[in-house]
């Protein structure tokens, strides 16, 4: 995990509200200010570039990152392809952007690359800002990227394809339609048969097949069902503690039906990490 290192001061204004003053423009509650500024980074290389088991390790990185993050009160805001790397000095994965980060409150942030968005978030509620996101959100959000490289990545390079180019359109009702068909039965079948040309990722599609469906039930929870409905079901939004114990299973599910070995010492590792919120 990467923390920018600031290396020049804000100038005397404390955000762009400033901007906004002198432009005589409004800033919305649900619009973040933003403090300019020059950031010194590690040079990185694009996570795309890794094939197979060193992917998953660096993306474990990431999502172990992410995790201590939120539980520290942080939310990241936007986690997408653009924003994660792989650090070689460092051997990991590294989440990115740190200037989008911002301390839990009550009014929502608006971000999000949508071909990575969480479903739930996909419509007109969260982009008129009264909406708010979750930390299940956040993680299928990160568990989105997984499909979206499996099927569009070959050696390192990008191969447009038919099912991830619906999930880069700009309207979040069609990619809110084209994701919910993609974590579906037939959705997935369809992802199986094209991930048998795939050979960079063949052995990791079970996983991320697995991790997908995961996180399909936490949000048919989270929506629960309405009152006029045959059998209404109260929403239920799973907590943090209990996601990651999910998590862990599917790893540990991985690890043993799926031949990935090498997944046993980072599950040890994101065992260790405490995701209760401090």
């Amino acid at each position: 995990m990467l923390a920018p290192l600031p290396i020049s001061e804000s100038r005397q204004h404390d955000s762009d509200v400033w901007l906004h003053t002198q432009l005589g423009t409004d800033i919305s509650p649900s619009h973040d200010c933003r403090t300019w500024r020059m950031q010194l980074v590690p040079t990185t290389i694009a996570l795309t570039a890794l094939t197979g088991s060193h992917f998953i390790k660096a993306w474990l990185g990431v999502v172990k990152g992410h995790a201590i993050l939120w539980s520290h009160g942080m939310q990241h805001g936007d986690p997408s392809l653009s924003n994660i790397a792989y650090d070689p000095v460092a051997g990991q994965g590294a989440l990115l952007d740190f200037d989008l980060s911002i301390p839990a409150r009550p009014h929502p942030r608006l971000a999000g690359t949508m071909p990575f968005m969480a479903v739930e978030l996909l419509c007109e509620k969260y982009w008129s800002g009264t909406k708010e996101r979750l930390y299940h959100h956040e993680l299928e959000a990160l568990i989105w990227i997984l499909p979206f490289v499996f099927l569009r990545y070959q050696d390192g390079r990008e191969m447009p394809e038919q099912i991830t180019d619906a999930w880069m359109s700009e309207d979040y009702d069609t990619v809110c339609s084209e994701k919910n068909y993609f974590w579906g039965a037939k959705g997935l079948d369809e992802a199986t048969t094209v991930m048998e040309t795939k050979l960079n990722f063949a052995k990791e599609w079970p996983l991320a097949s697995n991790l997908l469906s995961m996180a399909q039930v936490t949000h048919i929870k989270a929506l629960g069902s309405p009152k006029g409905s045959f059998f209404p079901v109260e929403p239920v939004i799973s907590t943090v503690q209990e996601l990651w114990t999910a998590l862990l299973n599917m790893l540990n599910r991985a690890q043993q039906a799926e031949g990935l070995g090498y997944l046993k010492p980072f599950i040890k590792e994101l065992e260790s990490v405490d995701v209760s919120a401090k």
